[in-house]
């Protein structure tokens, strides 16, 4: 009776494992009460130091005057998306940028991204593609703003590419890491999971590369010269230009620049897509 027992226990733990391994987890659903950003950001795995400004109500209406923000902003005013706004949807936006918190996932830039499942058989083969695909369109884009690099073998996780300008105080790394521009793809392995309802790659499925944890998370992570005058938003918007739509990068003003050199950054955090930059309001 008692192996019988311990058979039949096995048995069900076998079961409940079966059944863990083969059940679906839920898409994620968009949150109606926060914007675009912020749902691709937590889908993303970006928790910390993420949150929404509210946008201003209409005087006539008394509705927020939220329609600009759940769309794309146009490319041509992603650095300066207060143009156009009222000031207190400026003032909106400069307090969230302002609140962000040292080491939080919204202090530092990122990568997210679901690729279709269908286009590799395993996470080792979507790292690979993926590192591929970011490493082409950062390429382009550094190509299109005529900078000079160079860049390094494809490794496991990334690659790395070298600015070398010297108009843009931008030193060989033989002169020494603070003279440099330095701009390391770094490249996880993703989890097969549920694609977000607010993510439209075709598939229901998707090899997901979230940037949840403190140091192993995917990026375009640049280490500038201090006397460098190199914008790197305009090189992360450019990248953003050509990657697929299920990629988003979230750039964050604490490490992205306007012009070094003069200590401007970006002024707010947000989220860019297909070039156009979508921004933390609700």
């Amino acid at each position: 009776m008692k192996l019988n027992i311990q058979t039949a226990a096995a048995l069900t733990f076998t079961a409940a494992l079966s059944g863990c391994v083969t059940m679906e987890k839920k898409p994620a659903a968009f949150d109606d009460g926060h914007s675009l950003a912020y749902n691709i950001a937590r889908a993303g795995g970006l928790e910390t130091g993420i949150k929404d400004a509210s946008a201003p109500k209409n005087s006539n209406t008394g509705m927020p005057e939220s329609s600009m923000f759940n769309t794309a902003s146009a490319a041509v005013a992603y650095a300066n998306p207060t143009a156009g706004m009222s000031n207190a949807q400026g003032l909106g936006l400069n307090l969230i940028a302002s609140a962000i918190a040292p080491n939080s996932h919204g202090a530092r830039s990122s990568i997210v991204a679901w690729m279709p499942a269908s286009q590799a058989a395993s996470a080792e083969e979507a790292q690979s593609k993926m590192i591929d695909i970011v490493s082409q369109s950062l390429n382009e884009s550094l190509n299109k703003q005529n900078l000079k690099f160079s860049k390094t073998r494809k490794s496991e996780k990334g690659t790395s590419f070298f600015i070398e300008d010297s108009n843009l105080n931008c030193e060989s790394i033989d002169q020494g890491s603070a003279k440099a521009c330095v701009i390391y793809l770094n490249i996880f392995k993703p989890s097969k999971t549920s694609t977000p309802e607010f993510v439209k790659n075709g598939e229901k499925e998707s090899w997901a590369f979230t940037s949840s944890h403190g140091f192993y998370y995917n990026a375009m992570k640049m280490e500038i010269s201090r006397t460098s005058s190199i914008n790197t938003l305009d090189v992360v918007q450019n990248t953003s230009v050509t990657l697929p739509s299920w990629v988003f990068i979230y750039s964050s003003p604490n490490d992205t620049y306007i012009d070094r050199s003069k200590k401007k950054n970006s002024m707010y955090p947000m989220i860019l897509s297909k070039g156009n930059a979508y921004y933390f309001v609700k």
